[in-house]
């Protein structure tokens, strides 16, 4: 089962993240830096790694976009993901069940800064997605057309959709995670 998206997804998805994201902003600092346990990250750190994430992908798709040619009667309403993308997709996508290793790159100490840093840097992020994401609906890119290999696995493609839907889903799994982590700490102070 193949899964489409529309530019009107991803604006609506990240436009969700950005609000997200400003909410993950007004936390206290001790409640953005505590981490949940000795090998957990805490939300700052899970933050950071978002951002790397999805600049990883947004570099990729920026070098993409640059030798492409526009043509918007060539755009299609919708774009697709096929199958086994898909499954991979849905596999990432809260509420998870199996916890996903990362790679040494994405790693949030690999990240510098401060923590107010940290909190402007996802509100940004968001909003470049969306001035991505909307200048490739104004200008009539095709984003199935576009491929290019994956930002750290040089063996696999992927079209610019997918690298859209991979941003999407990785990030509502950290949200998820964050919304998860508070909860907890919620429940820990209510006990006291």
């Amino acid at each position: 089962m193949s899964r489409t998206y529309r530019y009107s997804d991803f604006l609506d998805r990240f436009e969700n993240g950005k609000e997200r994201a400003k909410e993950i902003a007004e936390l206290s600092d001790s409640t953005f830096t505590l981490r949940p346990g000795a090998d957990k990250w805490s939300t700052e750190e899970i933050c950071r790694h978002i951002i790397q994430f999805n600049k990883l992908y947004q570099d990729q798709i920026g070098q993409l976009l640059k030798s492409h040619p526009k043509s918007p009667e060539d755009t299609p309403a919708e774009f697709r993901v096929g199958l086994s993308k898909s499954l991979f997709i849905k596999w990432m996508e809260p509420p998870y069940k199996m916890k996903i290793g990362t790679l040494k790159p994405l790693y949030p100490e690999n990240m510098s800064g401060n923590i107010n840093e940290t909190r402007t840097a996802l509100i940004r992020n968001q909003q470049e997605l969306i001035t991505l994401v909307e200048m490739m609906r104004d200008e009539g890119i095709n984003a199935d057309r576009l491929k290019g290999k994956h930002p750290l696995f040089s063996l696999l493609s992927l079209t610019v959709t997918e690298m859209l839907a991979l941003i999407d889903a990785h990030q509502r799994r950290h949200f998820w995670q964050i919304s998860q982590t508070l909860e907890m700490f919620s429940n820990a102070q209510e006990k006291e």
